[in-house]
C-alpha cells in the first residue's frame, strides 16, 4: 500500500488526476488489510478530485464494514452511494445479507430480500446461499429449508455448496434422514457431490456411532475419483477412537501418512486420548511423532 500511496502523491504533485480505477484499487487494498479508515479517506479524496466512486469502490467498503459487524455504517455507505447516483448491485446486497446473517439478524435479511425485489434486483445463488448458511449455523434448519424452497420457486438453481450447507445443518441437528434426503435430491438433480459433501455425511454418521456405515460412505470417495483429505482421515480416526477401536484408528493414521497427508494436531490429540488404554509406550511414540511434525500441543 505504501507504493500505491507514493504513486498517488506523485500523480497529484504533477497535477495528474489519477483514474477512478486507480483509486478503487487503493480503497480495495486498504479494505483487504483491514484499514477501513484509510479506505474511507481515499474514497473521500477521490470525490474531492471530482471522481465519483463506483460499485467496486462502495462494495469494498460495505464488505469490510460487514466483516467488522458495523452494519449501521454499511447501510449508511449504501445510502450515500444511492444519493450520489450509483445504483446498488446484487453483489452488494449479498454482502449486506451475509453481514446481517453472520450477526443472526435474520429479520433484516428478509427485509433486504424484499427491498431487492422492489428494486427489481434478482437474488442469485450467492444471495440465498449466504442466508441459508447463516440460518444453518444458527441451528435454524427449518427456516433454511423455507428459504431454499423460495429459491427453487424463483427458479434459482442451487449448487453443491448450498446442498452441503443443508446436509451439514441437518447432520448438526442430528437428523441424518434429512441429510441423506438432501444428498439424494442433489444427485437426482445431477449436481455432483464434492469431497466436502462426503466429509459432512461421514462426520454425521460417526457422531451417531455409525462408524461402519461411515466407512462405506468413505469408499464412495475413491469410487468417484476423489481422494481423502486430512478432514476425512481425522473424522474416521475420531469415529473409530470414540467407538473404542483404536487399532483401526491407528491403521488409518498410518495410511494417512503413507498417502502424503500431514496429520494435524487434532489427529494426534485424538490418537493420544484413545491410546491411553493401550499403554504408555504407544502414547509416547505418537507424542514423539507429533513433535517431529513440528506440531506443538495447545
Amino acid at each position: 500500500m505504501e507504493k500505491a500511496e507514493e504513486a498517488l502523491r506523485k500523480f497529484l504533485e504533477y497535477g495528474i488526476a489519477p483514474e477512478m480505477v486507480f483509486f478503487s484499487t487503493i480503497v480495495t487494498g486498504y479494505c483487504q488489510i483491514g484499514d477501513i479508515n484509510r479506505a474511507c479517506m481515499t474514497s473521500e479524496k477521490m470525490e474531492a478530485l471530482g471522481l465519483r466512486p463506483n460499485n467496486v469502490t462502495y462494495n469494498a467498503l460495505v464488505k469490510k464494514l460487514c466483516e467488522m459487524r458495523n452494519m449501521v455504517e454499511a447501510e449508511e455507505c449504501i445510502k450515500k452511494m444511492v444519493e450520489k447516483g450509483v445504483p446498488p448491485i446484487v453483489r452488494m446486497y449479498n454482502t449486506l445479507i451475509n453481514g446481517y446473517g453472520q450477526s443472526c439478524l435474520f429479520d433484516r435479511c428478509f427485509q433486504i430480500l424484499e427491498e431487492m425485489e422492489k428494486k427489481e434486483l434478482k437474488p442469485n445463488a450467492v444471495t440465498y446461499g449466504s442466508l441459508i448458511n447463516c440460518l444453518c449455523k444458527d441451528g435454524k434448519i427449518l427456516k433454511a429449508e423455507v428459504v431454499f424452497g423460495d429459491m427453487l420457486h424463483r427458479g434459482v438453481v442451487p449448487n453443491a455448496q448450498i446442498y452441503n450447507m443443508l446436509i451439514d445443518g441437518s447432520c448438526v441437528a442430528g437428523n441424518l434422514k434429512d441429510a441423506f434426503r438432501f444428498f439424494d435430491e442433489m444427485v437426482a438433480k445431477q449436481i455432483v457431490p464434492t469431497l466436502v459433501t462426503y466429509n459432512i455425511l461421514i462426520n454425521g454418521l460417526c457422531k451417531k456411532g455409525k462408524v461402519m456405515e461411515s466407512e462405506n460412505w468413505a469408499s464412495e470417495i475413491t469410487k468417484k475419483g476423489l481422494s481423502f483429505d486430512v478432514i476425512t482421515y481425522n473424522t474416521l480416526i475420531i469415529g473409530y477412537s470414540s467407538a473404542g477401536n483404536i487399532q483401526k484408528a491407528l491403521g488409518l493414521y498410518e495410511t494417512m501418512k503413507h498417502s502424503g497427508i500431514k496429520p494435524s494436531l487434532n489427529t494426534y490429540h485424538r490418537l493420544i486420548t484413545g491410546c491411553g488404554k493401550e499403554g504408555l509406550m504407544l502414547v509416547e511414540k505418537i507424542y514423539q511423532e507429533m513433535l517431529e511434525m513440528n506440531l506443538v500441543p495447545d
